[in-house]
């Protein structure tokens, strides 16, 4: 069983990879998603802004952004699935006033399907999200 998770910064951020990588680890174990693999990139403001108008034509940064893996990648028999990529801006978050480390599990849901589309979907995630931080608080 292995939760890899690849968390990537200028060295800037370095101060969020524990809490980061310990929410993300915590949260796959009790989603019980075993054999998976997630890159986190923690960017600058400038950064996020860039990839924010790249992959969504929208202007300026945003707190986090993730990618699923697409589908019709193939996966190595034998390596840990891929999910997908998460981008968090450690800055922008800090000035919100939001935890780095509970976006870094929304967008962890993300990646496993889950949106905000309907109401119901928002409501479903968001359930899941609380049932995961009572969970990981009382460990």
């Amino acid at each position: 069983m292995a939760h890899l998770i690849d968390i990537v910064n200028d060295g800037r951020f370095e101060d969020f990879r524990k809490e980061v990588e310990t929410a993300l680890l915590g949260a796959l174990q009790f989603l019980g998603k075993d054999d998976v693999m997630v890159e986190v990139s923690l960017v600058s403001d400038e950064q996020m802004a860039q990839i924010n108008k790249e992959s969504r034509g929208q202007e300026g940064s945003t707190i986090v952004l993730s990618f699923e893996e697409p589908k019709c990648i193939p996966q190595p028999e034998g390596e840990p699935v891929q999910l997908g990529e998460i981008y968090l801006a450690p800055d922008t978050i800090k000035r919100g006033g939001y935890k780095i480390s509970h976006l870094a599990v929304h967008a962890l849901l993300h990646l496993l399907g889950y949106t905000h589309k309907r109401r119901s979907d928002t409501i479903k995630m968001e359930e899941l999200e609380n049932e995961i931080w009572q969970t990981l608080l009382q460990d």
